[in-house]
This record gives C-alpha cells, sequence and structure tokens, in this order.
C-alpha cells in the first residue's frame, strides 16, 4: 500500500510537471516569445545556473540560440548573447526597452511614486529630468562652483590618512574613500558633511529611514534662508527651488521632485560625470 502511495505520488508530480511545461509551449508559440529550456514549477530555470552565471549563459546559447528566455523562480527574464542582439535591443531598440518596472510597490514609495531620475519611465519627465541634471545642476559653471569643496574635502582625507597612519592604526581605505564620496556629495547637495558628528549630520545619515521629514525640514531651512538673505554660497538645492518657482516650465514641478533627485542624489552626480567626460 505504501509503494502504491508512493508511486501515484510520484505520477501525480511528472503529470503536473507535463501540464505546466506544455503550457508554457502553448503560451509561448501563440506569443511569439524567444525559446526557453525546461523549467520546473516555482524555481523556474534556477536549476540551470552554476556558481559561474555567464558560462551557463552561454552553454544555454549554444542550444538555445543567441536570444532566449529563462524564469528566475517566476520571473521572466530574455538573456541576449551574442553582440548583434545587444547592439538590436541597446541602441538600434534602445526606446523600446528603456522603460523600469513600476510594479514594485515599496520601491514605487520610496521613489515617490517613480519621480526619480533612476526609476522614472523614459519620456517626457525622464527628458525633462535629464535636462535639468545637465544644464542646471553639472554644468561647467555648477562644477567649477564647487570646486573647493572637492579640494577640501580631499585635503581633509590626507589628513586624516597621515594622522591615522602616525598613530600605527591600520587603514580601512576602501571605507575611507566612501565617507570622502559621501561627504563630497553631501556638501553639494545641502552644504552638510555627512561624517560629521553634530546633530544635523546625524539627521542626513538617516535619510534613508526618515527621508520626508528630514528633507522637508531641510527645505524649508533654505528657503527661510533665501528669504532672509542669508545665503550666501548657492548650492544644488537652491538651483531646484529657482526651477520649483519657474511657471514656464513644461511639466508640474512639484516638492515631490526635489525629494526624488536627492534621493538618488549619488546617480544622478555620477551619470552627469559620465556625460561630462564623454563630451570631453
Amino acid at each position: 500500500m505504501a509503494d502504491f502511495h508512493a508511486c501515484m505520488t510520484i505520477f501525480l508530480i511528472c503529470m503536473i510537471t507535463i501540464l505546466i511545461r506544455a503550457f508554457f509551449i502553448s503560451k509561448r508559440a501563440k506569443s511569439h516569445l524567444p525559446p526557453s529550456p525546461f523549467a520546473l514549477p516555482i524555481i523556474g530555470h534556477l536549476h540551470v545556473l552554476t556558481r559561474i552565471p555567464h558560462q551557463a549563459f552561454y552553454k544555454l546559447s549554444l542550444r538555445h540560440g543567441p536570444v532566449y528566455r529563462l524564469f528566475l523562480g517566476y520571473v521572466p527574464c530574455v538573456v541576449i548573447c551574442s553582440p548583434e542582439a545587444a547592439k538590436e535591443i541597446l541602441k538600434t531598440n534602445e526606446n523600446s526597452f528603456l522603460n523600469r518596472p513600476q510594479n514594485n510597490s515599496a520601491l514605487a514609495y520610496l521613489t515617490y511614486g517613480s519621480r526619480d531620475f533612476s526609476f522614472s519611465n523614459y519620456g517626457p519627465y525622464w527628458k525633462f529630468m535629464k535636462k535639468i541634471v545637465m544644464s542646471q545642476l553639472l554644468n561647467g559653471a555648477t562644477l567649477d562652483l564647487f570646486l573647493k569643496v572637492r579640494q577640501d574635502e580631499i585635503n581633509s582625507f590626507i589628513t586624516s590618512l597621515s594622522s591615522i597612519v602616525k598613530n600605527g592604526m591600520a587603514v580601512d581605505l576602501a571605507g575611507e574613500l566612501v565617507k570622502v564620496s559621501n561627504n563630497v556629495i553631501t556638501r553639494m547637495v545641502m552644504s552638510e558633511r555627512c561624517s560629521d558628528n553634530g546633530s544635523e549630520a546625524k539627521e542626513v545619515r538617516k535619510l534613508v529611514g526618515e527621508i520626508t521629514e528630514v528633507m522637508e525640514r531641510i527645505i524649508k531651512e533654505h528657503e527661510e534662508a533665501r528669504k532672509c538673505g542669508t545665503r550666501q554660497v548657492k548650492d544644488l538645492l537652491d538651483i531646484l527651488l529657482d526651477i520649483e518657482q519657474d511657471k514656464s516650465l513644461e511639466i508640474d514641478w512639484i516638492r515631490e521632485n526635489i525629494k526624488a533627485l536627492f534621493l538618488k542624489k549619488e546617480e544622478c552626480l555620477e551619470f552627469g560625470a559620465e556625460q561630462q567626460a564623454s563630451i570631453k
């Protein structure tokens, strides 16, 4: 009796697997999808990926061609394994593949409804954000304006390394470089150093958890200082507030747009640096 139940269990598993496979094959035939190797229920094609994924992708391409489809769990993915196909997707038809996934509610919440630079879809809004970043935040004049900030942080970095070495202590070079980068970015964005010990810097370090409250406070402080005329050095937030007051913009620029840009300030600055380098 026990053997009968075991055989029935194996039979049912095989039948379910065959039915699921037949379902995906018929669905692929109807929708003209790329070829796909045999997938297991629940885990999809995770079982065919080795510890060196690119080698597994190459071996699959020998069997299924340069363009094929995999399921990472239940998430469908398309794998491109030839320069010609990559050029077709990334250059010839790049506009068809520029949109970002919009079905993640947590991501949408963190990016103020996908208003940040990294996760907004390609279109008029993304083009406008790119124009703002390149023409206002990261143009040559703005970068020159913050030259002293970069010089100060590099000098502080060298002084800190020298002090650590003189005391005979080990140097966490990677951590120190991250600290320098963060200090440059936060000073450019809001005139504060994220590695200081003051209460303001502690609040900056908590931006991930309290991003809305902290950013709203900083923006209001800037607005009050601008009204009183006490702002002597203009930072990136001042530029964004100037944009907010411009009523002739082609899109509705609201407070959430500023917060979304701040949330991804590192990506914006890195993107701008790459663009400046490519122009040169």
